[in-house]
């Protein structure tokens, strides 16, 4: 991100049945062999948008593992699917 973008820090949790590092970890190997399951368990699994899984999966953002979640910074707005009801 250059020095201008304002990003939000997203935090990808864990909980007792789902391990997120183990997860994310899974999805990027998987990405090579298979990009349109990796991009949907992270936009079904963790509502995010397409680009952002795209970028997370690639490795263009760059991730970091603090205790049982996935840190990154993305800018701001861009990161999570709208909820609508």
């Amino acid at each position: 991100m250059n020095a201008t973008t304002q990003t939000d820090t997203i935090r990808l949790t864990s909980n007792s049945m789902i391990h997120t590092p183990g997860i994310i970890a899974m999805a990027i190997n998987q990405y090579s062999f298979n990009k349109s399951w990796s991009i949907k368990l992270l936009t079904s699994g963790y509502m995010l948008t397409k680009r952002c899984a795209v970028d997370l999966l690639t490795g263009k953002v760059k991730h970091e593992i603090i205790d049982d979640a996935v840190v990154f910074e993305y800018p701001t707005g861009k990161a999570k699917q709208e909820v609508t009801k």
